[in-house]
């Protein structure tokens, strides 16, 4: 039997002795064998499954294992990797200190040559002039003055030869620049071959040690020859005079043995003194080159702690950069912005200058209205003053008339008359208070009509100047709606204020395109300062690196 059809057996068995499935039920007697197959089939399914996660499994720990390994290796490569970037920089910072030094002396040397070349040449520049200006007054006196031509000629001579003596000068300062700059390539090889020393100094050092010891093997190995020979020795004696030999043969053995023990004594002498002289020697120069180990340690600690402070002032240098990075983002991100508020505040300007026209346009509309209504006004005045002149030249004339029958009538009707003029100058009395009382009513209403306007005037310019500033300070769409709905004034009735004086309102426009304008050059002023202030910051940090 197979272990598939064992194990499910085992399976039935250990349900059988657990009591798990129903002995006498009918199920487990009409249906026993397909229960065996279903606990078969089921066992197989389990294996199948522990099988598959076995080796899935071991597949995951096998490729741990081998990522680990490639993270060690790729590890192992960047240590390696690190260290010789650590000794290339350290070979360039030195190299470069080198050169900045030679440089430096190369220019103060240049310097003081030019400095001492520039005062020579402007001393001879002086005095030449000196000398031809005087050389012209001298050839009218008399010609007693050759000799002293003859020494500010000996002078000229005397400062020409030093500008000589100044350019072999700045020769010799570019020769000992050339010097400078064989000396530093010869600095560079010298490093070389002061590393490659190194090197050869410490696999000497493995040597000798390796020396060292075969020597101490070798004297171990003399002294116990010796030790062995003078066991010997012993032995030959004792043997000597236990047997008792004969006196020739013991004295050729002891002469013999006395030689060979001579030379060999001389030969371990000799050994002994060569290697004190080769330990001297050894020790000398393993303490010349601990000395030489210790200062290369020295210098091996200073380029390190260069090397610190190379890579603070690197991490500094690429904190610096990001910096920079962010301000030429906020400088791009400002330029947008900028852009951005220009454009608006150019579409701003626009749709503001439109609703002006329109406001202007109903204005005027509403001006030649109010005119017309005025010019209307004034002609019936001027028809009720023409009427009330016409009644007054009527009046006139029936006084006049009356006064001649009054004359003709007598006195009786004087009286009569009296009454009738009274009666009529009353009359016109009330009718010019009437006139009057209208004439103050109508001023009280142009008076008002001004107040309004003024009142009204003042409330548009705040509400136009703070809807205008909301407007400039929020770049939403909706609020330049509000702005444009705030700022565009409707014609109203004839009852407004706003049909009164049309010089008063376009006034009022002219001050806020001026108000808008100088805000405008200020917003535009204050971005250009904002930039340069940035600008400086960048150029400053630029400096700083």
């Amino acid at each position: 039997m197979t272990d598939n059809d064992a194990s499910p057996q085992n399976l039935w068995k250990d349900l059988e002795n657990q009591n798990i499935l129903p002995v006498d039920g009918v199920l487990m007697r009409s249906c026993e064998q397909e229960l065996q197959e279903l606990v078969q089939h089921i066992d197989i399914l389990v294996k199948n499954r522990e099988t598959d996660l076995k080796q899935q499994v071991k597949k995951v720990y096998k490729h741990f294992e081998k990522k680990t390994k490639e993270c060690q290796q790729q590890k192992i490569t960047l240590e390696e990797n690190s260290k010789k970037i650590l000794a290339l920089q350290s070979q360039v910072e030195w190299l470069t200190a080198e050169k900045q030094k030679a440089e430096e002396i190369h220019e103060t040397q240049v310097t003081n040559l030019k400095s001492k070349a520039a005062l020579l040449r402007t001393e001879h520049e002086r005095l030449h002039k000196t000398f031809l200006r005087k050389m012209h007054s001298m050839e009218k006196r008399s010609k007693s003055a050759d000799g002293q031509d003859d020494e500010k000629n000996q002078r000229i001579q005397q400062l020409t030869e030093r500008l000589k003596e100044c350019e072999k000068q700045l020769k010799a300062v570019q020769e000992e620049k050339d010097i400078l700059q064989g000396q530093f390539e010869s600095m560079e090889s010298e490093c070389k071959v002061l590393q490659r020393k190194r090197e050869n100094l410490e696999a000497a050092n493995e040597s000798l040690t390796m020396n060292l010891e075969e020597s101490e093997k070798q004297r171990q190995e003399g002294e116990h020859e010796i030790y062995k020979f003078r066991l010997l020795i012993k032995q030959q004696n004792d043997d000597l005079i236990d047997y008792g030999k004969s006196d020739d043969l013991l004295k050729r053995a002891v002469i013999t043995l006395r030689t060979d023990l001579q030379t060999k004594l001389a030969t371990i002498t000799n050994l002994q003194s060569e290697l004190e002289q080769y330990q001297e020697d050894q020790a000398h120069q393993m303490k010349n080159d601990y000395e030489m180990l210790e200062t290369l340690q020295n210098e091996n600690q200073q380029l390190h702690q260069d090397l610190v402070k190379h890579k603070e002032y690197m991490k500094e240098y690429s904190s610096l950069k990001e910096q920079l990075e962010l301000l030429k983002a906020e400088k791009v991100v400002l330029g947008k912005i900028i852009s951005d508020q220009t454009e608006k505040l150019k579409n701003h300007k626009t749709k503001m200058q439109l609703e002006i026209d329109e406001v202007e346009e109903n204005f005027d509309e509403v001006w030649m209205a109010q005119a017309r209504d005025v010019d209307e006004e004034t002609a019936k005045v001027e028809l009720q003053l023409g009427n009330q002149q016409q009644n007054r030249q009527a009046r006139e004339e029936f006084y006049q008339e009356t006064e001649d029958k009054e004359e003709q009538d007598g006195d009786d009707d004087e009286e009569e008359e009296e009454l009738e003029v009274e009666e009529v100058e009353e009359e016109k009395e009330k009718e010019h208070d009437k006139e009057l009382e209208e004439e103050m009513e109508k001023e009280n209403k142009r008076d008002d009509v001004d107040l309004r306007l003024s009142k009204e005037v003042g409330d548009r310019v705040h509400q136009s100047l703070s809807a205008l500033n909301g407007a400039l300070n929020s770049t939403s769409q909706t609020n330049l709606q509000h702005v444009i709905d705030a700022i565009g004034i409707e014609p109203k009735p004839n009852d407004s204020v706003f049909c009164v004086s049309q010089s008063q309102i376009k006034e009022f426009l002219h001050k806020e395109q001026i108000y808008r304008k100088d805000w405008e050059d200020n917003f535009s002023k204050e971005l250009h300062r904002i930039w340069h202030n940035t600008e400086g910051v960048i150029q400053r940090y630029i400096n700083s690196l």
